[in-house]
């Protein structure tokens, strides 16, 4: 068959932010059954809509796969609708967090016609032949599908356990040199001439912080090998002349034996290819982070979050502040920069807390914004959130259509801190970060970056500063 993979745009950013792991995944799986698969990369090239259309009127194709997050609902609607109309014949397949979390409000009110549940890679090979007549669609585990008027849902998908099974994604359909363009900043802000990539060497999480979505991977940690890891980093080292890899796994370090063995092997392959990867506070120890950074590790990003205990444990986060302390302080010893993400607004947040997280960023030497607590459909903030009434059960598919603005606005005060007030306390909270930090932990910066590095991204972060009035 004739596959058509689309990448929707995400949010405003002139260049795409990450490749579309999930999709390249997919094709790669396609490639390899035999079937003709062709990508239009919207996201990539940022395409007017008029372009997006005749883009489509050109492609030749029998079946469309999209991949959506839930930010992109009103893209996925727009584009399913648009897509029927140049080819009423062939059916949309939407995979991804969206399909997982909402499969019947997507094939209620879009022109979607099969949607994704969970991991997708087994899933579309089924579906493929289905599709080309083999078998009946009822006979594919984990769908969801209408026919007429009716929705139909199929058997769970089970989780798959060999990673390694996988292939590596099929990166050479998309137009690579607009991602290799993304200014990753922890990468470049070690070497501004790195050529940047992105790759997730695991799936599943067992952690239980209410604000995550646990529905495409579950919580069961699978792993890929190191060498199978390795393997992929040489590759696009060679072909694509790569030199620094961000890891997207929500947890890397959950192995601890793993990730030694990744480190040992990239030490012994001598590969010159810098790296980030998450962290998490209660797993960090000076051996590890050492290795790590002998390995090329220049970054580790912290889901810190809170600098409240109270606010750790209304997100069950499992963790102390003191062990975020700690973990923070030997990722500077250990020459490695400490990325910390924070989150405003949470259950429970008072002016109080908000101050416990500026002392804590001010301590560690963390600068940072907040983002909002914001319920996803699908995790257990989500569902709190309708139970104490902060989001009414019969407006919930309703707030689909804003989710995309969750980045810039307020979607669902969580707190009880009036909204303009919580936002005022975000930006007074982060210019008090900043300022608290800029001149007592330079030495910090520069031992970790090099006076050459802290000088250039120095310059470049007071520009930016100035321009989005932080110094106001």
């Amino acid at each position: 068959m004739k596959f058509l993979l689309i990448n929707p745009a995400i949010g405003k950013q002139r260049l795409p932010a990450y490749f579309p792991l999930g999709l390249g995944y997919i094709a790669q799986i396609l490639l390899e059954e035999g079937h003709d698969v062709s990508v239009l990369d919207i996201n990539a090239y940022r395409w007017s809509d008029d372009e997006v259309k005749q883009q489509l009127r050109n492609a030749k194709f029998e079946a469309v796969g999209i991949t959506g997050m839930v930010t992109e609902f009103n893209a996925v609607q727009q584009l399913s609708k648009l897509i029927k109309e140049i080819n009423p014949n062939a059916p949309i397949i939407l995979g991804g967090g969206l399909a997982t979390a909402f499969p019947q409000i997507v094939l209620e009110r879009t022109q979607v016609d099969i949607v994704v549940v969970g991991e997708g890679e087994v899933t579309i090979k089924e579906l493929a032949e289905s599709l080309d007549g083999c078998s009946s669609l009822g006979k594919v585990k984990g769908i969801c599908y209408k026919t007429k008027n009716n929705i139909y849902t199929t058997q769970p998908r089970e989780l798959i356990r060999d990673l390694d099974t996988i292939p590596f994604p099929a990166r050479h359909l998309f137009p690579m040199e607009r991602y290799f363009r993304n200014p990753v900043p922890y990468l470049r802000m070690f070497d501004p001439r790195v050529i940047p990539a992105n790759m997730i060497t695991s799936r599943g999480c067992p952690y239980r912080c209410t604000y995550c979505f646990h529905g495409l991977w579950g919580y069961h940690f699978r792993a890929r090998s190191a060498d199978n890891v390795v393997a992929e980093m040489k590759f696009l080292h060679r072909k694509y002349g790569v030199t620094g890899i961000f890891f997207m796994d929500d947890t890397f370090v959950l192995d601890r034996e793993r990730v030694l063995a990744i480190c040992d092997r990239l030490i012994q392959e001598g590969l010159n290819i810098i790296w980030a990867a998450s962290g998490r506070v209660n797993l960090m120890d000076r051996e590890m982070l050492e290795k790590m950074r002998a390995a090329g590790c220049r970054a580790i990003l912290y889901g810190i979050e809170s600098g409240s205990q109270k606010i750790l444990n209304e997100m069950r986060k499992g963790v102390t502040v003191e062990q975020a302390r700690q973990a923070v302080l030997n990722t500077w010893q250990a020459g490695i920069l400490p990325v910390g993400y924070l989150m405003i607004g949470m259950f429970g947040e008072t002016s109080q807390t908000v101050e416990e997280t500026i002392r804590f960023c001010n301590e560690t030497g963390l600068i940072s914004g907040f983002s909002y607590a914001t319920p996803f459909p699908g995790t257990e903030l989500y569902i709190k959130a309708i139970e104490i009434g902060k989001i009414q059960p019969e407006s919930a598919d309703q707030l689909l259509e804003r989710w995309g603005e969750w980045g810039d606005e307020i979607l669902v005060n969580l707190s009880n801190i009036p909204t303009e007030k919580l936002k005022s306390i975000k930006r007074n909270a982060e210019r008090r970060i900043l300022w608290g930090n800029l001149l007592r932990k330079v030495p910090l910066y520069i031992q970790v970056l090099g006076l050459p590095n802290f000088v250039r991204e120095g310059g470049r972060f007071f520009k930016k500063q100035l321009r989005v009035g932080k110094f106001t």
